[in-house]
């Protein structure tokens, strides 16, 4: 039994079954990546939201226009330290040719969403079979999350296009060419998302045991010199504070003196249960049960999958797992367990699904197998339509290209943001400087720019409104679409307690229902508002401001 689950898959896996398709292969291929296009486009988002990542990739992608890399929204306009540069640099490229709408700067995810499928089609046809590349094609291309990440403005498309190129220069016969590609494939994708340093690792391990060492000596010196100088700038970086620093996140930690290097690995390890639950979800599988042993059961089968479909990739592909192991063990050491990270990896983790399912059922059945992957691929395609087809749904009322998204596209607390946007570009003077924890966001709709939020906050309470005034500033904008605890450490205080301690000399300028306020900080003409300010502030804390920020 054991050597027939861990046996290499045969050369027409799934060749008899799409014998038809196959002799019109290329025509199909193009078919399911037009309709993964049309997808993507269809339920793309409606603009640029409150996540954040879209509206500082746009705005750093202008400051490269002036050949710069700095935050034009802050009034200080620091060099930008969290972000690396490639996807920043190609948007630069892109919004030069056609502007900086959002329908126009989606097509370069969605073009490398493409490019990414069709890499992964080629990769399976020459490690596996026509046939598995096919259906893991028709699985990947449905996929709700890969779907979404292509319509919206993020570094993942682009940097998972990346990542495929490089693993995918491991499927040709080995050439000085290829190294080449893989290489520059590899730091590219480290410089557009600093994950990225795991496939060089992985690339970097696999030319070790395959004692390429001249390759390896070159490609170190060259991921020195370009993934190296940016990690280095940003250990340097002054600002150093969770959520707007990798390195910060990094050494993120319960800072108690009991707390050693020991304890906090087994701790970092031990609460990342839930990336099973994403995988599981991410797929998508059936989803969440209402009883609690179906989900158990599902991910126990999950889990049996991925275990029995990664001997297969080994086997096959041994560049794409040791990339996945490389990325596995950086998730299970990172701080906080994020699903979106799992994203860029599905490309790898459907194929392994997919491979093990079968094998699962080999156990039982071996003619079983190969049926098994094809009715397990045509679940996951359905059920991702279905769920797009959701998507769509829920958007058919949404007015898109306007100068701020429609609030039928909206929920009740990114609406509530955008009318305070409004009201700013409608009622307050260019010149106005804010404190708003959205900070690109508003500056990208209104112009208008901010201070850091994390200097602020590092301020006490009785100086938190005189550093304020020291640097100019003549708002705060509260909102719902924060976190709430604006990545600070839990010793300092949050914005909204922050302003609890202060509300007594602010001024309500508006309020935007259920839980976004405008407040102005007084000048000598302008008395303040107390009783208005402390109470608004006690609504929002009362509120419990939900997280609709992204954790790139």
């Amino acid at each position: 039994m054991v050597s027939s689950i861990a046996r290499p898959l045969k050369a027409d896996f799934l060749g008899r079954a799409f014998a038809p398709l196959s002799r019109h292969s290329s025509i199909v291929v193009v078919l399911i990546l037009g309709f993964h296009a049309g997808l993507a486009w269809i339920a793309r988002q409606p603009g640029i939201l409150t996540e954040q990542d879209d509206a500082i990739y746009v705005l750093l992608g202008r400051a490269l226009h002036g050949f710069q890399y700095r935050e034009l929204f802050r009034i200080d306009r620091p060099v930008h330290t969290m972000y690396p540069p490639i996807y920043p640099l190609v948007l630069s490229f892109w919004s030069a040719l056609g502007g900086e709408g959002f329908d126009w700067l989606v097509i370069v995810n969605i073009v490398s969403s493409v490019g990414m499928l069709a890499l992964v089609f080629s990769s399976l046809r020459a490690v596996w079979s026509p046939g598995i590349a096919l259906v893991c094609l028709a699985a990947l291309a449905t996929n709700p999350s890969l779907i979404d990440t292509a319509g919206g403005l993020r570094a993942e498309a682009p940097f998972t296009l990346f990542q495929v190129l490089a693993l995918w220069t491991f499927t040709r016969v080995w050439a000085r060419s290829e190294a080449v590609l893989a290489g520059a494939a590899s730091i590219a994708a480290a410089l557009t998302r600093s994950i990225g340093v795991t496939l060089i690792a992985a690339i970097g391990l696999l030319w070790l045991w395959r004692q390429q060492f001249r390759t390896l000596a070159v490609y170190t010196v060259v991921v020195a010199l370009t993934v190296g100088l940016w990690l280095g700038w940003t250990a340097m970086a002054p600002e150093q504070v969770p959520g707007k620093s990798y390195i910060a996140d990094a050494v993120a930690a319960d800072h108690s003196p009991h707390a050693g290097a020991a304890s906090l690995i087994k701790q970092r390890l031990t609460n990342k249960a839930s990336y099973l639950l994403s995988i599981y979800l991410l797929l998508p599988g059936p989803g969440i049960s209402s009883r609690a042993v179906d989900n158990v059961i599902g991910m126990l089968v999950l889990l049996a999958a991925l275990l029995l479909g990664s001997p297969a990739l080994f086997a096959a592909w041994p560049a794409a797992f040791l990339y996945l192991v490389a990325y596995g063990g950086l998730l299970l050491l990172w701080p906080w367990p994020v699903a979106r990270f799992i994203v860029p990896v599905l490309p790898l983790l459907i194929p392994i699904t997919l491979v093990g399912v079968g094998r699962l059922a080999s156990v039982f059945r071996p003619r079983w197998e190969e049926a098994t992957v094809v009715l397990v691929a045509g679940v996951l395609a359905v059920n991702g339509l279905a769920m797009v087809y959701g998507v769509s749904q829920r958007q058919r009322g949404c007015a898109r290209g306007g100068p701020l998204p429609s609030p039928a596209c909206l929920d009740e607390h990114q609406a509530s943001f955008f009318s305070a946007v409004q009201h700013i570009r409608d009622h307050d003077a260019p010149n106005a400087i804010f404190l708003s924890g959205k900070p690109a966001t508003l500056y990208l709709y209104t112009g208008r720019r901010v201070v850091s939020m994390a200097q602020a906050l590092s301020q006490t309470p009785s100086d938190f409104l005189p550093f304020l005034r020291q640097q100019g500033v003549t708002h705060i904008l509260l909102l719902a679409v924060m976190p709430f605890s604006d990545g600070m450490p839990a010793s300092k205080l949050a914005l909204g307690p922050m302003l609890r301690a202060n509300c007594e000399s602010l001024h309500v300028e508006a309020s935007f229902p259920p839980l976004s306020y405008l407040f102005r900080l007084p000048d000598s003409g302008d008395p303040p508002d107390p009783i208005a300010a402390c109470r608004a502030v006690d609504t929002y804390l009362k509120g419990q401001p939900i997280n609709h920020n992204s954790g790139n």
